[in-house]
């Protein structure tokens, strides 16, 4: 027996590794460019299923989504994924399109095996944090040491991806949960000024990144992550104790925000100082990093987005009443940009040539709407409505949730060409929160004198 229980504890810890390491490549591939033979992901995930098969116990046994408040979700599921397996009888075949069908498979099945193994597993809930936290730092790094081999598209900003937009995601993401503990348990352990120094990196590269978005977000994140650490203190009951740990936090953010302004004036010492001089391989004229911030600033980068926004619905105004209900196809976002809907947008954009699929909705909701028509889009709100009710319901831990699902929500509701069902984003955001209603849970029972495990 005791045998048995030893070979057990080996063969579920190989299995967490398979996971970690899927998660971690998962972030990483997103973040990194597209040049693996065989994607480091899909063999960690294969060697968790065969860790699975190995253990000799069937998946469905455990049913790790039993509860009754998953149901309203993966009913919901289930119905936004036939309505979009539908979408393809009237879409433009093409590789692309199938694509998401396959993001879909991976990450399901890898929140399928990670809900299994945090019930075998009493740790795994609380250690699969380290995956987005380590695969954040690995791509920021990677990402200085391709631009400094100049291996990459970009002059003027820190990028390893034409798509700088998901690589900033990648790291805000690390970034959240970095900081998704209260100060006091940050503070309880070591390692206060790697944590420092890490927050500090994550934060540089989303500046250095170019990603407006980023910026937005990762100042919404700077400022929740203060008034969390404000909101800790001022629950102190000790003034003299409230005092102290105030000046601490506050010196210590002062600190971040120093070594962030003090890391992005030295990389950026490096950078070509020509504005608009520099051109990325496709001939589009780059701009520099405050001049990127100045868009912001002077709404110039909205306004193009709402052209972009206003010819989608422009579009979508004239279908016939049966497409309004079953939309066009998943081809539609991007072939209504062909059409006179997008002559508009691509005269903004000068004399640049932009290759088919560059214009997209640029909205999930759009994006659903064009594609699927009125029962696709309700299908997706029902749907994102129970994840949201599923983070909140759970109190400990709910700030961090939620916040993590509003990054999620704003990187999607500003850029999301193939809807949010093949977003990695999207997967890993309902994975970690899931993750962390688990482990607050273990944490009740425990506290409660209840088993430590479900």
């Amino acid at each position: 027996m005791g045998i048995w229980i030893q070979k057990y504890a080996k063969n579920n810890s190989a299995l967490s590794l398979w996971l970690y390491g899927a998660l971690f490549f998962y972030l990483l591939e997103t973040a990194l460019p597209d040049v693996w033979l065989l994607s480091p992901a899909q063999i960690c995930l294969l060697g968790a299923g065969w860790q699975c098969w190995k253990n000799r116990e069937p998946l469905w046994s455990r049913r790790p989504f039993r509860e009754k408040e998953y149901r309203a979700i993966f009913r919901w599921m289930a119905v936004y994924i036939l309505l979009w397996g539908v979408s393809f009888f009237y879409t433009r075949q093409g590789a692309d399109f199938f694509h998401p069908w396959v993001t879909v498979i991976q990450m399901a099945g890898l929140l399928f095996l990670c809900g299994y193994q945090a019930q075998n597993d009493g740790t795994f809930s609380k250690r699969i944090f380290w995956a987005p936290l380590f695969s954040a730092v690995t791509a920021f790094l990677l990402a200085v040491l391709l631009y400094i081999a100049k291996q990459t598209s970009y002059q003027l900003r820190i990028s390893p991806i034409r798509d700088y937009n998901q690589y900033a995601m990648v790291l805000l993401f690390g970034e959240i949960v970095l900081w998704a503990r209260s100060p006091f348990a940050r503070k309880a352990g070591k390692g206060v000024w790697t944590e420092g120094l890490t927050a500090s990196l994550l934060l540089t590269g989303i500046w250095l990144s170019g990603s407006r978005r980023g910026m937005i977000l990762a100042a919404v994140v700077f400022l929740w992550h203060v008034a969390w650490d404000g909101y800790h203190c001022f629950r102190l009951a000790k003034s003299r104790v409230r005092r102290r740990w105030i000046r601490r936090l506050f010196l210590e953010n002062l600190l971040i925000f120093a070594a962030v302004f003090c890391f992005v004036l030295a990389l950026t010492a490096a950078m070509p100082r020509e504005r608009g001089e520099v051109l990325s391989e496709n001939g589009q004229r780059e701009n520099t990093l405050l001049g990127t911030a100045e868009t912001i600033q002077t709404g110039e980068a909205m306004g193009k987005r709402g052209e972009i926004w206003w010819a989608a619905f422009r579009a979508y105004l004239d279908f016939s009443p049966v497409e309004k209900w079953w939309g066009r196809g998943n081809s539609y976002p991007y072939d209504l940009y062909e059409q006179a809907w997008g002559d508009r947008v691509r005269k903004s954009y000068g004399t640049l040539e932009l290759p088919y699929g560059a214009l997209n909705p640029h909205n999930f909701l759009l994006t659903e709407l064009l594609s699927g028509g009125i029962l696709r889009l309700t299908a997706a709100i029902g749907w994102w409505l129970c994840l949201l009710r599923h983070s909140w319901r759970r109190k400990g831990g709910r700030s961090f949730r939620m916040l993590l699902w509003l990054v999620t929500v704003g990187t999607l509701f500003l850029s999301a060409p193939v809807g949010f069902a093949g977003s990695r984003l999207f997967w890993t955001a309902w994975l970690l929160t899931d993750m962390d209603v688990r482990r607050k849970k273990m944490a009740e029972k425990v506290d409660t004198g209840g088993p430590s495990m479900v």
